[in-house]
């Protein structure tokens, strides 16, 4: 079953804003060059012809190159998100335009490891990584998916949030019934 913990960051704030700064610029320079492709060649850029072309113009952050991709993919997760709700019905929906001036840094888990507690986050080559001193709970030999660090506007502060596979398997629910619920 996969789990998400949330663990406080003891980051300095300017370092987790340049690092969440850097993220959003990735994505913004992936939708603009994206949609001033569509604009004038009138070519709808796949993934990974968008991802290429961002390589290409975007200069090297000091982040790990897959925390880099993670952030040009959230373009492409949204135009894909936006194509399933229109062919539902969903007429309303719009494909992202808007810039965004930070976003959530991820760190795949190609990009981290665990030592004696302790979980080590590459920022790329020649950059100091960050180290997350791990909870008892995550300790016990739960497999690290992804790393997220995410800014919570109503605290104030940045927060680490751990995606875990615990190797358990969910239980079956006990009956057949459907319930929905109306916030």
């Amino acid at each position: 079953m996969i789990r998400t913990h949330i663990v406080r960051c003891k980051l300095k704030k300017e370092m987790a804003d340049a690092l969440n700064l850097g993220s959003g610029h990735i994505y913004t320079q992936v939708l603009i060059d994206h949609w001033r492709v569509f604009r004038k060649k009138s070519i709808w850029l796949s993934q990974y012809t968008g991802m290429r072309l961002s390589d290409y113009y975007t200069p090297t952050q000091a982040m790990h190159s897959h925390s880099i991709d993670a952030a040009q993919e959230g373009f492409y997760k949204a135009c894909v998100t936006t194509r399933a709700a229109r062919k539902v019905g969903m007429v309303e929906a719009k494909f992202p335009y808007h810039r965004k001036r930070f976003r959530t840094t991820i760190w795949k888990n190609t990009a981290l490891k665990i030592k004696n507690g302790t979980l080590i986050l590459s920022n790329g080559l020649g950059n100091p990584k960050i180290t997350i001193v791990l909870p008892d709970i995550i300790r016990d030999g739960l497999k690290v998916l992804e790393v997220r660090l995410v800014y919570d506007q109503r605290a104030r502060r940045y927060t680490w949030h751990i995606v875990v596979e615990n190797g358990k398997q969910p239980k079956e629910a006990p009956g057949t019934n459907t319930v929905s619920v109306d916030l």
